[in-house]
């Protein structure tokens, strides 16, 4: 699926299609779809684990002394879970459980 660049929307059958989303004008114009998958993960795990907190942004970051960041950890919450979008650590400090640290 994700080996056809160049297509960003291709028929899957009568009546699906998917869309690929690479640069920034096609991710602006599939917000919506963003939108979607992330309420229905939060519906999704609401009718399981009843009202929890949902995703609220979490930012995490290691800093030296004159406070440059050297790592760091941005995620979301869903129901508990933290899911990681990102996760990085400068190469001096790697190896030393900083990000596991920062990952909570």
């Amino acid at each position: 699926m994700l080996g056809e660049i160049g297509r960003t929307v291709a028929k899957m059958n009568n009546s699906l299609t998917y869309q690929i989303c690479r640069t920034d004008d096609e991710l602006r114009s599939a917000e919506d779809g963003y939108k979607a998958v992330v309420d229905g993960l939060g519906r999704n795990i609401t009718s399981k684990t009843g009202d929890v907190e949902l995703r609220k942004t979490v930012q995490v970051y290691l800093r030296d002394r004159s406070n440059r960041v050297l790592g760091g950890v941005v995620g979301h919450l869903f129901g508990g879970w933290l899911n990681v979008s990102l996760l990085w650590v400068d190469e001096e400090h790697r190896s030393r459980g900083w990000g596991k640290v920062c990952s909570g």
